[in-house]
């Protein structure tokens, strides 16, 4: 009994390390203040998540570049352990950097903890289906209760004998907080397997944040941020709110578009994909960022695995030479030509 109470998962003992790791490089660079204590003790786990990305970051640039090569509070950054500055020597100047998490509104929070006590109960369903659950209304709680919807899966599944075709549930409502659900079953050889959809149109589209992310990061009064050294600004995003390459390249190039050519004999030539330019990086805007990072990490039963993504700005004032961080393990999407960008080998 004892052995079972004190078990720890490995993963909780991967994540610890990771975090201890984090403050040790806090500790080194003499970081721990009233500030990042309260921060970290404060017991909000969006102020928790984000005083611990800057540090992640940290390390995962220090990793790169050498211990040492870091160097905080730089003029104008008010001491804030997420703006600091990569003075390594093959650098030239030294790279302002502006770590900023992406965290969701409350609504999107609570849809994903619905989604993930949702996920959880059906997973525990031993009938082989595999259910696509539509979020009609997503109620005004996360108190709902997943048993109670464990047991109206078990008794409706039960109900349906060999089947070749999807079929219709009846709908599930919550009385107590208003969650709304349209459900499907699907035969499957697999055990039970469920797909949780949100309502359309009614949460924010991922380029929102990482526009509002961006814009915040300028609003800061430090002098990189007016175009006197490269500045590099890094987005962190929680696991439950991905960050792909299509919503980067949305919001800093600009949103596809397509043309047609026509011949003079009049013959409809084929499409031409390209960007609007009207992203956050134009020509005559924002010049004074150089590159955007977008952080993420790789669970493994050994370690978590930093992973760097760099977007760098083909108009800014101050580029970023990718070269100095090849061999990094840093992806880099660059300016291959006056008319093109692409991911650097």
């Amino acid at each position: 009994m004892h052995s079972l109470l004190c078990e720890q998962h490995p993963e909780t003992e991967v994540w610890r390390k990771h975090v201890n790791d984090c403050l040790e490089l806090a500790i080194r660079y003499k970081l721990k203040d009233a500030d990042l204590d309260s921060r970290l003790r404060k017991g909000d786990r969006d102020t928790f998540e984000a005083a611990i990305n800057e540090l992640k970051c940290a390390r995962c640039l220090e990793n790169s570049f050498g211990k040492g090569s870091l160097r905080w509070h730089p003029e104008g950054s008010k001491g804030r352990i997420g703006e600091f500055e990569i003075v390594s020597g093959n650098l030239g100047k030294p790279v302002f950097v502006e770590v900023k998490t992406i965290v969701p509104r409350a609504e999107e929070c609570l849809e994903w903890r619905v989604k993930e006590k949702l996920s959880r109960y059906a997973e525990r369903v031993t009938f082989p289906f595999m259910l696509d659950v539509h979020m009609k209304e997503l109620g005004k709680a996360d108190v709902f209760s997943g048993k109670g919807f464990k047991m109206f899966l078990e008794g409706e599944l039960s109900k349906i004998g060999p089947m070749n075709q999807p079929i219709r549930l009846p709908d599930y409502v919550d009385d107590k907080t208003g969650l709304y659900l349209e459900i499907q079953a699907s035969p499957t050889s697999r055990g039970c397997y469920i797909g949780i959809f949100s309502t359309e149109g009614r949460l924010e589209q991922k380029e929102d944040y990482i526009h509002h992310s961006l814009k915040k990061a300028f609003e800061k009064p430090s002098k990189a941020s007016k175009g006197s050294k490269p500045f590099l600004v890094i987005l962190c995003s929680a696991t439950q709110f991905p960050i792909h390459e299509d919503h980067m390249l949305d919001v800093l190039l600009g949103n596809l578009g397509v043309r047609f050519s026509r011949s003079s004999d009049g013959t409809l030539g084929g499409p031409i994909f390209f960007r609007k330019l009207d992203g956050f990086t134009r020509p005559k805007m924002n010049r004074h960022l150089s590159a955007i990072g977008i952080y993420r990490e790789r669970f493994t039963y050994e370690e978590i695995q930093s992973e760097l993504e760099v977007y760098h700005n083909p108009w800014a004032w101050n580029p970023i030479d990718p070269t100095i961080l090849q061999g990094k393990g840093v992806r880099q999407f660059v300016k291959i030509d006056d008319k093109h960008m692409g991911w650097m080998n």
